[in-house]
């Protein structure tokens, strides 16, 4: 039952994955009957979630937060679900922070994700690695993995021109983290018969400089649909991140019948199945990187048989209709 539902989803707008899981999660509990809205609060926000005015909706019976801030919005009669997207006390993500990113973990908001964990009635995680890394650091135990998803009838495979290249793509952050830094040299391996296209924004100016010709920038992408004809732009998806909380974009791709070469680690296997929708290889092997997407360039027919193996991924396992079950199962166990 969802027409008792009525789900308030205060959300600080981070510009991040999470605000697309905020939204997507809006969105799909509206399709199933139930009534949920979002409150968007400025980035800024996110150093002192103390201060935030908390005007409930009325009728609320369920609150549904980012575990950087959910524990500010427990009300001690609406059941409170805290959504884990990404541990950042993950040890592997420590070489790729800065100075000041690392204070503010460790001041601010170690206290604050520490306390929305203890004060929820229910810690949703995003992936069984996410689980696990907030079990690890925090010392949680009572976790559920509901993974993210994705609407298969808006991502999904389209007819595109040929191409005399092997076309990549790479969506995210450019940053460390994403492994952007690798993608200058796989690049320069790979060589002209390859062209990668990209909606990062080169945020290293230094490194922009000395980018080779055959990687190119879209620019920024206003909406879902071209964020759709993006992917079906392309070949295949590169993706050499060394830390995924999930991992959306090895999803959407997926959905769009692309098989993705990523790196093995963190939650990407749990989204792309090796030599069978696409492949995994050793964190930071620029070789490895270099020889799988030379070898799904050369090899059409395995490209094509990589990319329906990813179409029926998405569509079986990170459906909208498969997660929303579990979703609502859970709601409606707290009301």
């Amino acid at each position: 039952m969802t027409k008792n539902l009525n789900i308030w989803l205060p959300a600080v707008r981070a510009g991040s994955g999470a605000d697309i899981y905020t939204i997507r999660l809006s969105q799909a509990l509206n399709r199933r009957g139930a009534n949920a809205s979002i409150t968007w609060f400025n980035h800024l926000y996110e150093l002192a979630p103390f201060l935030i005015k908390k005007n409930i909706p009325k009728n609320t019976n369920l609150i549904i937060a980012n575990s950087w801030n959910a524990f500010h919005f427990k009300h001690p009669s609406i059941p409170l679900i805290c959504v884990a997207h990404h541990c950042v006390f993950d040890k592997i993500l420590a070489p790729y922070k800065s100075v000041g990113q690392r204070m503010y973990h460790n001041t601010l908001l170690h206290k604050y994700e520490k306390e929305s964990l203890i004060k929820s009635d229910k810690i949703v995680a995003v992936s069984h690695y996410t689980a696990d890394s907030y079990r690890e650091n925090f010392g949680t135990k009572d976790i559920s993995v509901i993974h993210n998803w994705i609407d298969t009838n808006l991502f999904r495979p389209q007819p595109r021109k040929p191409s005399s290249k092997v076309t990549l793509a790479f969506t995210g952050n450019w940053s460390t983290r994403k492994g952007a830094d690798l993608l200058p040299e796989i690049m320069q391996s790979l060589g002209d018969r390859f062209l990668l296209l990209t909606t990062a924004g080169k945020r290293n100016g230094k490194l922009a400089a000395s980018l080779p010709t055959n990687i190119r920038s879209v620019g920024h992408l206003k909406s879902e649909v071209e964020l759709v004809n993006f992917y079906n732009q392309s070949d295949i998806l590169i993706y050499p991140s060394r830390l995924e909380g999930f991992g959306y974009s090895a999803l959407e791709a997926h959905a769009c019948g692309k098989p993705v070469v990523a790196t093995n680690g963190s939650a990407l296997p749990e989204v792309i199945s090796h030599n069978h929708s696409g492949v995994l290889c050793e964190k930071d092997d620029v070789q490895e990187f270099v020889a799988a997407i030379s070898d799904l360039g050369r090899n059409h027919e395995l490209r094509e048989e990589m990319g329906l193996n990813a179409r029926k991924i998405a569509k079986s396992v990170f459906s909208e209709d498969t997660i929303l079950d579990s979703y609502l199962q859970l709601l409606n166990s707290l009301i």
